[in-house]
């Protein structure tokens, strides 16, 4: 099961060089403008400078949004403007693991993908990824130094560097000011593992929010039910899904259990959610101002801008007994193992990831000089609004990403089964855990997609 970093629809490639996209939206209008934008300061040293010389054409296919695709697109042409021997021809996909996994057997896999860190290991397992470590050690033009160290070394799996990253998204509390403000909280904390925003204070807090009946019934917290936005919960707590090496589950341990049991309860017996077990009417949201606070990627800021008079701030998740630790998987260009313009296809990983290639994005920046300047568009709207962007870049230096592992495709896919019977109290969390914990086991002894 694929879930992107947003929540945008995604459409099906068309042709290789041209694509129809709906109405432009959200940062079309401001990356447009970049196709006139002077070269990128990226340089290339090696190899890489022999492909500046030979006609390539470089297949890039992306998947975000369509909104952020029209900031690849100007880049594309920036590139051929700085290059001209090198044609990149960009491309919005969807569902596309599934795809590049049948593109690439088929033996037309695109040259350079935009690749979630947490799917890495299943493609490098299988010889999927063209290895980047030799390239990466020439580069002048993307060194380890130039990024954050928390988003560089998740591109690292088996001692080899798969990815060149670029972005993330790291989760964090939104939350609406107006509200909290209505029980006397003028703002949250930034900092991360502040001692005093702990569990017991979000419960608090959250039981304080709740209100109301019915269409007008104010519900205090909401995230995705999809089980990666349980685990900063989970981890604070010191438990996880996965056990270390990474042979089998791990999620029926105490440390899981417990962390998991104040989520559910927080559902279930505090009714503080508006998931399904609640009945909620009226569709509450955060957007509608029915939902005072909700953990989501930080590319959840491209909507809420489009929302009038929506008055809202970010957060650090909860302080757990070992600490606070955010979802921040990054975001990087993977090149094909079969591409036939290796040289060139680098080329094109640096130049989408200097900084004029990364300003207009709807995440975060992993150029370190970039991202603590608050040099990119989220930072920028969050200023503008009197918001704290720093949050997005502690979050990063908080972090994990899920778990390393070879068979994560199956284990996503496999989780994700039994997300409803959690969420719905259709078990105890420790017999729901009790009986995950066997499937991740068989996932991770390689038996493949369990059924719930």
């Amino acid at each position: 099961m694929f879930r992107s970093h947003t929540d945008a629809h995604l459409t099906g490639r068309t042709t290789r060089r041209h694509l129809l996209l709906g109405a432009g939206a959200g940062l079309g209008a401001i990356a447009a403008a970049a196709c006139g934008a002077q070269p990128g300061a990226g340089t290339t040293t090696g190899e890489a400078t022999s492909a500046t010389k030979q006609p390539a054409t470089v297949v890039l296919e992306t998947y975000s949004s369509q909104a952020e695709f029209e900031n690849w697109k100007a880049q594309a042409d920036r590139i051929h403007q700085k290059y001209p021997s090198i044609t990149v021809e960009p491309a919005f996909v969807s569902d596309p693991y599934t795809r590049w996994t049948a593109a690439m057997a088929a033996g037309t896999g695109p040259d350079v993908m935009e690749f979630e860190t947490k799917r890495m290991a299943s493609f490098a397992e299988k010889g999927l990824l063209l290895d980047l470590t030799p390239y990466a050690a020439k580069s002048t033009a993307a060194k380890k130094a130039d990024f954050l160290d928390a988003d560089w070394e998740k591109t690292l799996y088996k001692g080899k560097q798969w990815l060149l990253v670029a972005m993330s998204k790291p989760a964090v509390f939104f939350y609406n000011t107006d509200l909290l403000k209505r029980i006397g909280i003028d703002s949250l904390t930034t900092r991360w593992g502040d001692p005093a925003w702990t569990w017991e204070k979000f419960e608090d807090l959250c039981r304080k929010l709740t209100t109301g009946a019915g269409p007008s019934a104010q519900f205090a917290y909401d995230q995705s039910s999809w089980w990666v936005y349980m685990q900063p919960f989970v981890w604070s707590n010191g438990g996880d899904f996965v056990n270390k090496d990474r042979t089998g589950g791990a999620v029926d341990q105490p440390e899981a259990i417990e962390a998991l049991e104040r989520l559910h309860d927080l559902n279930v017996k505090d009714k503080a959610m508006p998931k399904k077990i609640n009945n909620p009417e009226g569709g509450p949201s955060f957007q509608n101002g029915r939902v005072a606070i909700q953990h989501n990627n930080s590319g959840f800021w491209i909507g809420l801008r489009q929302v009038q008079d929506l008055k809202w701030n970010i957060a650090p998740v909860p302080t757990g007994k070992k600490g606070t630790i955010a979802r921040n998987p990054p975001n990087g260009w993977a090149n094909w193992s079969g591409t036939k313009v290796k040289d060139a296809a680098w080329l094109v990983d640096e130049e989408l990831t200097v900084p004029e290639a990364l300003h207009n994005i709807e995440g975060v920046p992993s150029r370190k000089a970039q991202a603590e300047k608050g040099d990119f568009a989220s930072a920028e709207y969050l200023t503008s609004i009197g918001g704290t962007w720093q949050v997005f870049i502690d979050a990063k230096k908080n972090s994990r990403d899920e778990p390393s592992t070879q068979y994560f495709q199956d284990l996503d896919a496999t989780i994700s089964k039994s997300q409803d019977a959690f969420w719905n109290n259709e078990m105890a969390v420790k017999d729901w855990a009790a009986r995950l914990k066997t499937k991740i086991d068989a996932v991770q002894q390689g038996q493949g997609l369990q059924d719930w």
